[in-house]
């Protein structure tokens, strides 16, 4: 019994990272959820094995209901009153994995990372499920995200840096256990909300927070040793080149805001951390056309007409 909802956990949150349907479909369950037990210190492992079986559930109705193809017919009207119906099933959610710290635990330690490990995939889910509300124009602009997808994907990263913070002490294969555990619930959601926003509104507050999640990531790295780092190392790789794209892209709208917006890439702040095959030459190429920040919304927000664009010749063949 245990055994399937674990793998039913592991099939709807990949199911939604990977923009696919669930394999096992709730319609299609017979098996009972797991017993309470009778000892007043393993109860409360017993509560949080629900929660994360509930938090499973909302994954495949996310996607089903906001991501899937058939979603995409509905109106943003239809859209945004199914936001406010899982935001409401989340937050009564994360209440109840909040309460299960409240009782006594078996392990007290590990459980509460793993309640706030909770939190961050419940914070991820609140992002996703407002960013599909966000997908409407407002004032003219392509690109606008909802408050409410701002506020949770700031919680998110904030909650991630506290897990990090209060934790980076560990070592062994505690801490091994713990960051791998924290990876798989990683909040790259959030994190990209924040980016594209940061990119719209040059917001100097939303910049330092990508600023110290990827700081956290080399944190998180630190605590294990080489052969373990292939995964978290990756993920950094990736997060690196994003934030510096921000920090270099604020700084330069900032000082200069009416310059040519092939100028923004004339810095070497980019270089070493761009792919090979989008590197400062490239940037700073004038056959290179980058869209000018005024485009740069319609872009993120995937309504840019790409026809009109004059791309670079890249061969990506030589980069394999």
């Amino acid at each position: 019994m245990i055994l399937f909802w674990a793998i039913y956990y592991l099939d709807h949150t990949l199911s939604l990272r990977l923009g696919r349907p669930s394999t096992i479909h709730d319609i299609d369950i017979t098996v009972d959820l797991p017993e309470r037990p009778s000892e007043e210190t393993h109860r409360a492992w017993s509560e949080w094995f629900r929660v994360l079986i509930e938090i499973a559930r909302l994954h495949g109705l996310v996607y089903e209901k906001l991501y899937s193809p058939a979603s995409f017919s509905k109106t943003h009207e239809e859209r945004l009153s199914v936001s406010r119906h899982l935001d409401s099933w989340l937050r009564r959610i994360s209440v109840d994995n909040a309460s299960i710290a409240e009782h006594p635990v078996h392990r007290k330690q590990h459980m509460s990372l793993l309640l706030k490990s909770n939190a961050i995939v419940i914070g991820c889910l609140l992002t996703l499920t407002h960013r599909a509300a966000s997908t409407g124009q407002r004032d003219g602009q392509a690109l606008h995200i909802n408050e409410a997808c701002l506020e949770a994907a700031r919680a998110t990263i904030r909650g991630h840096l506290d897990i990090v913070s209060n934790s980076s002490t560990q070592t062994g294969s505690s801490a091994s256990d713990c960051v791998h555990w924290r990876m798989l619930n990683c909040p790259s959601t959030p994190f990209l909300v924040l980016f594209s926003h940061v990119i719209f509104s040059c917001d100097q507050s939303d910049l330092d927070l990508l600023g110290a999640f990827v700081a956290s990531l080399d944190t998180l790295a630190s605590n294990l040793v080489v052969r373990q780092r292939e995964s978290i190392d990756l993920f950094l790789q990736l997060c690196k080149p994003f934030y510096t794209l921000a920090n270099h892209y604020v700084r330069a709208s900032r000082q200069q805001p009416d310059t040519n917006h092939k100028d923004l890439w004339s810095s070497n702040t980019l270089e070493g951390h761009m792919p090979t095959y989008l590197d400062t030459n490239t940037l700073t190429d004038p056959n290179f056309s980058f869209l000018p920040p005024e485009l740069f919304d319609a872009w993120l927000a995937g309504t840019q007409d790409l026809d009109l664009f004059d791309w670079p010749s890249i061969d990506m063949t030589t980069h394999a």
